[in-house]
């Protein structure tokens, strides 16, 4: 099965009957939403790592009470 069909039924159709070219443009579509997605992930996934490290850090410098 084609990357995304089973998340979008409308490219399936697309991809089985469709022309070369329309078939491009959808696979195309389907990367760049992918990549979007991707993205967005890494960036959220970077931003919490970051923040998170630096309340590890702050726990750090907290005198402990022994």
């Amino acid at each position: 099965m084609v990357l995304g069909a089973s998340i979008f039924p409308a490219f399936r159709v697309v991809l089985r009957e469709g022309s070369i070219q329309s078939r491009r443009a959808v696979v195309s579509h389907l990367f760049s939403v992918y990549r979007a997605a991707f993205r967005e992930i890494s960036i959220r996934y970077r931003r919490y790592m970051a923040r998170s490290g630096t309340v590890r850090k702050l726990l750090m410098q907290m005198p402990s009470d022994e």
